[in-house]
């Protein structure tokens, strides 16, 4: 079960609890949002797959390389959105979703990271994180 670092107001799981593939700083927690984002002068409207306080992972069957800078809105259906700016950090390409692997792939599409936060960028992103954790874990984090 994730607890929360009241230091630093961080979700953290213990290394035992992760699977062995989500061995990540930030926790990602499952999150279908809407998503818009913009390199130079293409407009791209889908859907995350999942959500951490420094990343999201975008669902797409033609994803950016990575080291790409795309300006990101994102919402939940009917909530304010929140802009970010966010860096191409990996990519699952849709024949990934069909590999034979002893781990399932997921859908195709690229993880971002978050960069050049504002203060309340941040703490919108981390709210929403909270909101998914919070729905994830069937108790509230105390």
């Amino acid at each position: 079960m994730p607890t929360k670092d009241r230091r630093s107001g961080k979700l953290q799981l213990d290394s035992q609890q992760r699977p062995n593939a989500e061995r990540r700083a930030h926790i990602r927690f499952p999150a279908s949002l809407e998503v818009d984002y913009q390199s130079d002068d293409t407009y791209v409207y889908s859907f995350s797959a999942d959500l951490s306080e420094m990343g999201i992972f975008v669902r797409t069957h033609a994803p950016y390389p990575a080291g790409t800078q795309l300006r990101l809105t994102f919402r939940v259906h009917g909530e304010q959105a929140i802009e970010a700016e966010g860096r191409v950090v990996w990519v699952a390409d849709a024949k990934d979703e069909d590999a034979a692997a002893p781990m399932p792939a997921g859908p195709p599409g690229m993880g971002l990271e978050f960069v050049q936060l504002s203060a309340s960028q941040r703490e919108r992103i981390l709210d929403l994180v909270r909101s998914f954790a919070y729905l994830g874990d069937g108790h509230p984090e105390g």
